[in-house]
């Protein structure tokens, strides 16, 4: 209720004065920072005189836990730049605590400052608005002391749980006159709340309080909550201090017009979304979901950096090109249209595939006509709103699994396929093929071929095929076009030892690029793996930070890999994840 008397109050005044009411936000528009969008913390903070500032300093990548404690001690406040009523400041009171916080600020994009913790112990709030043709006058000041009223000794937020009151009267015209030209030293604001921490209101007067925060952005004033004043008092000082801000805003000269109210409601906004703990619930369980619908069995032995790096197959590209890794040449795109002009220009046949997902899901390769085209590109669609077009290497596919250690495993991938004997249908053979399967136990990653899959028919269907054909003996016939587990496809084992050792440095360069524990890498390659990549067509399709490891267990051909010493060494690590993939 609140909020809305202020705005009607504000409204009604800016009407009578003939103002636009959003030029409010121009008040100080000269200490917006038009590049960050934002009001700066850390900038507007450099101008207040060292006496009263608390050392402070900005977070980067490389700044760690050392450089924090070697400037200032705990307690120790993690601030936004441009915090807004304490959204998304944190505290920590010891390394451990400040390490974890840490941690959660590099992951995110919102930067940080950190601050040290004031020595004095109560905490008042100065609110001023400029005389807007005299600067050496204020239109209002007012000064209110806010009660510590919990349990803590340095709470993040004494304004949610303290009790205001109202001190502007312990204060002579002469003191609160000292008093403002003490915050103009701090800067030329027309409109401010300061709020620092003193022993007590006489050590205002003496100029012993630090500043731990400046609000110029939408400072509210503090009087109004005071409870000891009548409600007819408090309205009064509300209406008071809107009329002021409309005159501030009548006679503000020249305001520097900047995009300032939307920027700076995004980028509270953003705080408040990312720091809530119902909004973290809900993502957590939004993930849980996804974990257990699409990615079961997926490894974890990648921190989240290199999740958040990996998840799209444009970071890969990226990647690949700046390390001069030999990858398909291809486009990303939202329009469909993008699709055709690629192809004008590089021809058939063609991958299409969303920019994020897993499994192959929404990938569709080879292509070789326009209706399949603008058909793959609508079907990839409903998986990513971005789209993944590139140049078809007709090849072997495998998927290799490195670590730090090199090439840890090595498997050529099949679509499902079976060989007719000239004799048998290919519904006899796909039961024949089961059977093995199953005397193999190869489930349940590696499935069983449904002949009445609509996958399988249609694909049939198209190749002027059924389940009751009979080709010709020897020959063999995908019953997929693609390389997919789901419908039935397979996996070869490939002895480590085959390969060389050329190959096998381009795959940790890849690997330690994106500084990961782990890859799945998928690569096409012309001839074979046991041939070094610069001597035939290789292209890298992807990497894969959470390989799906299970399905290397039982192979359908050659030997099974003994993956227990490989296993232990990724258990031993020590990952630190949340819930992000």
């Amino acid at each position: 209720m609140l909020k809305i008397r202020t705005f009607t109050y504000f409204l009604v005044f800016s009407i009578r004065y003939g103002i636009n009411p959003l030029s409010f936000f121009q008040l100080n528009s000269e200490y917006f920072n038009s590049e960050k969008k934002i009001y700066s913390k850390h900038e507007i903070e450099k101008n207040i005189p060292k006496k009263y500032r608390l050392h402070s300093n900005l977070i980067k990548k490389n700044t760690h836990i050392d450089d924090i404690e070697s400037e200032v001690s705990y307690p120790v406040f993690l601030k936004p730049e441009w915090w807004q009523n304490s959204h998304g400041v944190f505290r920590a009171d010891n390394k451990k605590e400040l390490s974890n916080i840490l941690k959660k600020i590099k992951r995110g994009k919102i930067p940080y400052l950190y601050q040290e913790a004031s020595k004095y112990k109560d905490e008042f709030d100065i609110l001023c608005i400029k005389n807007p043709k005299n600067p050496e006058k204020y239109n209002l000041i007012s000064v209110t002391k806010i009660l510590n009223n919990s349990d803590e000794a340095f709470p993040i937020n004494v304004v949610k749980t303290g009790i205001i009151r109202d001190i502007t009267s312990r204060f002579n015209k002469k003191e609160l006159w000292e008093l403002y030209k003490t915050i103009r030293e701090m800067g030329d604001f027309r409109l401010v709340r300061v709020s620092l921490k003193a022993d007590n209101i006489q050590g205002i007067k003496e100029e012993k309080f630090q500043v731990f925060e400046m609000n110029i952005f939408l400072p509210m004033l503090p009087a109004v909550k005071d409870k000891t004043l009548s409600p007819m008092e408090r309205e009064k000082r509300l209406i008071n201090y809107t009329r002021q801000l409309a005159l501030a805003i009548k006679w503000n000269p020249n305001p520097k017009k900047k995009n300032i109210f939307l920027n700076m409601l995004c980028r509270n906004y953003m705080i408040k979304i990312t720091n809530n703990k119902y909004v973290s619930s809900v993502n957590k369980w939004v993930y849980a979901y996804i974990e257990k619908k699409f990615m079961n069995g997926c490894s974890d032995y990648n921190p989240t950096k290199v999740r958040r790096n990996t998840r799209s197959k444009a970071q890969a590209r990226a990647m690949f090109e700046k390390l001069w890794v030999p990858c398909a040449q291809g486009e990303i795109f939202f329009w469909p249209w993008k699709a055709g002009a690629f192809v004008k220009k590089n021809w058939f046949p063609v991958v299409i595939k969303p920019n994020v997902s897993g499994y192959s899901r929404g990938s569709y390769f080879p292509i070789n006509t326009y209706s399949e085209l603008y058909k793959a590109v609508f079907l990839a669609k409903i998986w990513w709103p971005k789209t993944v077009i590139e140049s078809y290497l007709d090849g072997h596919d495998h998927r290799i699994v490195v670590t730090k250690d090199g090439a840890e495993i090595v498997m050529e991938r099949f679509p499902p396929f079976v060989i007719w004997d000239g004799k048998k249908t290919i519904s006899i053979l796909i039961d024949e093929e089961n059977t093995i399967r199953d005397k193999m136990q190869l489930g349940p990653s590696i499935h069983n071929i449904y002949p009445n899959n609509p996958l399988i028919l249609k694909h049939l269907k198209k190749h002027k095929l059924s389940l009751s054909s009979i080709p010709k003996k020897d020959e063999r016939v995908l019953l997929f076009h693609r390389v997919a587990l789901a419908p039935g496809g397979v996996l070869k084992n490939i002895g480590i030892e085959h390969v060389t050792k050329k190959n096998n440095e381009l795959f940790l360069k890849v690997l330690k690029g994106f500084d990961s524990n782990i890859f799945g890498l998928d690569v096409i390659f012309e001839k074979w793996v046991h041939i070094d990549y610069d001597k035939q067509k290789c292209i890298f399709l992807e990497v894969n930070c959470r390989p799906y490891l299970k399905m290397h267990h039982k192979p359908r051909f050659w030997e099974t890999p003994d993956l227990t010493k490989f296993y232990a060494k990724m258990d031993a690590l020590e990952v630190d994840w949340k819930w992000a993939f």
